[in-house]
């Protein structure tokens, strides 16, 4: 059975995240049913000064509006920078990278059968084959079924590209948290990602 110090359940931005960051000198195994390359998602953050990943940043704001009922106002966010890495930027990037590793990282694609941990570490079963590593990280994501009689949270975002024939953005301010929209009892806002 191969063994490494490390696998990686979920090849999607979470998991590569972790790979990245990872130790230097460690083996990895990385295991997902198909290499990301689409731009199934979007992460923006807040930061100071550069990202691992900059070379992959698809737009930044060094200023945000705010809107709510009585308030609407633009702020500096210096030192911050709010920053938008689309999913497909960031998988090249990674993905790039990851070509340099081997042998320290091996990615393997297939279907992840089992992943149970033991005494001695974790073991992974992909297509039938084993694999054990001291330490198992799981980003797959498998959704709970909801409990009756608990509290569930669920935060969502949905995402349009809008274009219009004139300019009706400010290109240079992210619109953060727009509470003007019906609440319905929820806590809902817009965003505003204008990207030129």
């Amino acid at each position: 059975m191969a063994s490494f110090d490390f696998i990686i359940a979920g090849g999607g931005m979470a998991g590569l995240s972790l790979a990245y960051h990872l130790p230097p000198d460690a083996t990895v195994l990385l295991i997902d049913r198909e290499r990301k390359t689409r731009n199934d998602r979007t992460w923006c953050f807040w930061e100071i000064g550069d990202s691992p990943y900059e070379a992959a940043i698809h737009r930044h704001w060094d200023h945000i509006w705010v809107h709510g009922p009585g308030l609407s106002e633009r702020f500096d966010i210096t030192p911050y920078r709010y920053k938008m890495l689309r999913g497909a930027d960031f998988y090249g990037h990674v993905n790039t990278w990851l070509e340099t590793q081997s042998p320290r990282i091996t990615v393997k694609y297939g279907a992840l059968e089992r992943l149970e941990s033991s005494s001695s570490g974790a073991t992974a079963w992909v297509d039938g084959a084993a694999f054990h590593a001291s330490w198992a990280f799981n980003s797959a994501f498998v959704p709970d079924v909801p409990k009756t009689g608990f509290h569930h949270l669920l935060q969502h975002f949905r995402g349009w590209v809008i274009r219009t024939s004139e300019p009706r953005f400010d290109p240079s301010a992210a619109t953060f948290m727009d509470f003007r929209t019906p609440q319905h009892g929820d806590v809902r806002f817009v965003y505003v990602l204008p990207l030129d």
